[in-house]
Parts: C-alpha cells; structure tokens; sequence
C-alpha cells in the first residue's frame, strides 16, 4: 500500500513510499520501516530502498540537504543532521528518537555487487 512520496530536491526526484520493507515493497519504491513511527510523528520515522533503483544517487545527499515527505498526514520538510555509515546487521539506526527525525537508510558500497556489508544512513531532523 502507497502511504506517500519523498522528494529529495538535491537529485530532483519524487520516489513512491509504500508501508514495508519486504522485497515487495522495496521493488516498488521506498519503503517505511513497519516498526516506525509514520513521518511527521514525533519520534523514528525510518525509509529504506536498493541502491540500484530508487536510492542510486543517495550518495550525493549529505548534510544539510533537505528531505520532503508527503502523506495523508500534510507535507514534511527534514534538513539532514548526519551522514553514517554502518555495519549490515547494526539496528541503532532504528532506535527510538525524542523529536521528529527521519531516517533514510540503503545498502552500501553503492557500487558493491552483490550483499552489501555496510548501510549508508542519512539522519534528518524535522524543520517544517
């Protein structure tokens, strides 16, 4: 099920959300991490996608770009905190935050054939 749309100004892209992150999902567009908050909420709202279809350029989003969400709920403008990059299997990305923030995680090398190691984690606050 389609639950919105994140624009990311900087690569000029408008990416469908859809809520899961099963493969199905994930073929679709983005998907919204089932055991998050919705964006806008206050708390950890968290996006994933492939690296080779909806994120390929994440790369060049970085600290201080903005992120754009739409759903139901109104329009979400999140200015990026932080760049990380993690181990596959580290879940601190999916903790509980205590403000609005939204985090957009995909695999890592961008161009790793193949199961990825790491994960590039970009963390944005809400500002609007």
């Amino acid at each position: 099920e389609m639950i919105g749309n994140l624009t990311i100004p900087k690569l000029n892209a408008n990416l469908p959300i859809y809520h899961g992150t099963d493969e199905d999902e994930l073929e679709k567009g983005v998907g919204h991490f089932a055991g998050s908050v919705l964006p806008g909420e206050k708390d950890n709202s968290v996006l994933s996608g492939h690296r080779d279809t909806v994120f390929r350029q994440l790369g060049n989003v970085g600290k201080g770009d903005l992120l754009v969400v739409s759903t139901e709920a109104g329009e979400f403008t999140y200015k990026v905190r932080k760049v990380r990059i993690v181990d596959a299997d580290d879940r601190t990305v999916i903790v509980p935050k205590p403000r609005a923030t939204l985090t957009v995680t995909t695999c890592y090398p961008f161009d790793f054939i193949g199961d990825a190691p790491e994960r590039y984690i970009l963390v944005a606050d809400l500002i609007e």
